[in-house]
């Protein structure tokens, strides 16, 4: 599957025909690919699709019909348990004309209707356009894992995987969210369910939206988090239940008609998937990573470790970038709203280094939040050494106390993100009305305070910075470069399954990803679980030039625009305060965004 774009509009007149277009986005940003939007209007307008993973046939293409072509569908990602959804579908007397897993969409609506995306194992986000009932329904996968924007006006509601396609429309307003600008300071990300335009929303995961011909909207949500069962299982049984999934759940992300490779870290979550297709790939399959030379926090020798240990064909790239402004162009480009976490950089040069060899690769990223693996977050539950007692008592000040949710989330975000705040919005941006709720509301739907503290945590991770920062940044990098990426660590079996242990089973000490270690311990050297976790963000310190990025930020266009006050910026860019390069990259990020995206205004 590719990318989608899907309209429909109305006249306000019931009785007038309803306009639906939905096309098949190529997924690649090249200077030839510089009208391919601009055709987004067309009807059931095809592009030629470079990324075809299952059935490269021409009869694949999208949009693809049922049998009398009333229900049609464009979809992006992959199905993995197609071949049984359409076992069943044709037993019910349902005529499929393609091998596509999308196909199973068409039928799967006519039969299921709203039940449809709770059969679905896979990572997804697609329109069906059922021209009896003329609606429009749409779905995105229970993590976010690919995107799916909402886009709506009086007569019109457009969806699409890139803003890109959205910018492409004539009637499109590019006016800044102001909300939205204020929560990126304080996140480095836009988190849904806003984008960085007015009238624009991102899909919320695991929900799904049904848009009538006469304007009417409902939706609902097929999957959540599940609760902790309180099943008794004693640690033998856990392990082998997991051993047990991981295998399943690797078996089912390898379906496939192209070769697949791995992204490999040396760290936890990809090191289990290298051991994993080991055991289920009967031919050697391709490693890739990507390292910073002369860096402490490269991780090219762990992964050439890891490949070793399972013979792997590795590939290994350079990932520094020595020009900034070609740097921060390359971002905006890739990255439709503004996004400023520096492992993007990494990801980049990681999905071309791929992309050249594979046209698919897992990757482990969903670990750390459905296994608890962030020591800076999770680990501080269950603190340990000599400053163990007065870490306990402020981590119980903050979540354990009587304070109210907006105050701990308050203090949850300057532990977890250590950006700017409601305050440094106020004076950053003095067209707007910005105050602590309005810092805090991405996280408060995601906060429980009846369940454990462990899982509070996991939750606000995996509904927030996974799914907004890490797995976007991954699907535009990958989709770049015509790369698919999987990521099997969050196949909702297994979070039903971990979520599902007690906290303490999950968590029992200071070892982050406790369950998925004692997996490994038997099966890799020890010096591979224990060291330290590194993370894959870029050496700011080094390699970027932030004398060049400040005058590019100082005499901005965001500043000459009057959005942001010069006078904060220049004091924001010289203050001192924890995590200065990181925010002055995020301005960097943001300044570059406008100046490829040329945005028309800002609206509070």
């Amino acid at each position: 599957m590719c990318g989608i774009y899907a309209e429909l509009t109305w006249s306000g007149q019931v009785d007038e025909e309803v306009v639906v277009r939905c096309r098949d986005e190529m997924v690649t940003r090249g200077p030839d690919d510089a009208g391919l939007y601009v055709s987004a209007q067309r009807e059931c307008a095809l592009a030629h699709r470079r990324l075809s993973i299952i059935d490269l046939s021409e009869a694949a293409r999208q949009p693809l019909a049922n049998e009398d072509g009333s229900v049609q569908v464009v979809a992006n990602g992959e199905i993995y348990n197609y071949r049984e959804l359409r076992s069943e579908l044709e037993g019910d007397g349902h005529v499929f004309r393609t091998g596509s897993d999308s196909e199973v969409l068409v039928h799967g609506y006519e039969q299921w209707r709203d039940e449809l995306p709770g059969r679905l194992l896979g990572m997804f986000a697609f329109a069906v356009w059922d021209g009896r009932r003329r609606e429009l329904f749409v779905c995105r996968d229970r993590f976010g894992i690919k995107p799916l924007y909402v886009w709506r006006t009086t007569t019109r509601v457009a969806v699409a995987s890139d803003l890109r396609a959205l910018n492409a429309h004539p009637e499109f307003r590019r006016v800044v969210d102001g909300q939205s600008l204020g929560q990126y300071l304080c996140y480095g990300f836009v988190p849904t369910p806003r984008s960085i335009y007015v009238d624009v929303e991102k899909a919320a995961p695991a929900r799904w939206t049904r848009f009538g011909g006469d304007g009417c909207e409902t939706s609902g949500v097929y999957w959540d988090v599940p609760p902790e069962s309180g099943r008794p299982l004693s640690p033998l049984a856990v392990g082998e239940e997991l051993g047990a999934l991981l295998a399943d759940v690797l078996d089912s992300h390898l379906v496939s008609d192209v070769p697949l490779g791995l992204l490999l870290s040396g760290g936890i979550d990809s090191t289990v998937l290298a051991l994993l297709m080991k055991q289920s790939l009967p031919e050697r399959f391709s490693t890739f990573t990507i390292g910073y030379a002369g860096h402490e926090r490269s991780e090219a020798g762990d992964a050439h470790s890891v490949s070793q240990l399972v013979g792997s064909a590795h590939h290994e790239g350079e990932g520094a970038v020595p020009d900034t402004a070609e740097l921060l162009s390359k971002l905006a480009d890739t990255y439709t709203e503004p996004m400023s976490d520096t492992s993007a950089i990494g990801v980049l040069a990681l999905s071309e280094l791929t992309r050249r060899s594979v046209k698919v690769a897992l990757g482990g990223d969903g670990g750390d939040e459905i296994f608890a693996g962030y020591p800076n977050i999770f680990r501080k539950i269950r603190p340990n050494g000599a400053r163990a007692e007065n870490a306990r008592l402020r981590w119980e000040q903050l979540f354990g106390g009587r304070s109210g949710v907006t105050q701990q989330l308050l203090a949850f975000h300057r532990s977890r993100y250590r950006l700017y705040d409601w305050r440094d919005v106020n004076a950053a941006v003095p067209d707007i009305d910005f105050d602590e709720n309005a810092q805090v509301a991405p996280l408060a739907p995601h906060y429980d305070r009846r369940v454990p503290l462990l899982r509070r945590l996991q939750r606000l991770e995996a509904r927030s910075f996974m799914t907004d920062m890490i797995l976007a940044k991954v699907d535009r990098a990958s989709m770049r470069h015509s790369l698919e990426v999987r990521v099997p660590m969050l196949d909702h079996r297994l979070a039903d399954f971990a979520f599902g242990l007690p906290a303490k089973t999950v968590m029992p000490d200071k070892a982050n990803k406790h369950l998925l270690r004692g997996w490994l311990e038997p099966r890799v050297p020890a010096e591979l679980l224990n060291k330290p976790k590194a993370g894959f963000g870029y050496p700011l310190e080094r390699d970027f030039d932030f004398d060049q990025a400040r005058e590019l930020v100082v005499n901005g266009e965001m500043v000459r625009a009057g959005w942001i006050s010069r006078g904060w910026v220049r004091s924001a860019w010289d203050a001192d305060v924890p995590r200065l390069r990181n925010r002055r990259y995020q301005l960097a990020v943001l300044e570059a965004w406008c100046r490829r995206w040329r945005p028309v205004g800002l609206e509070g």
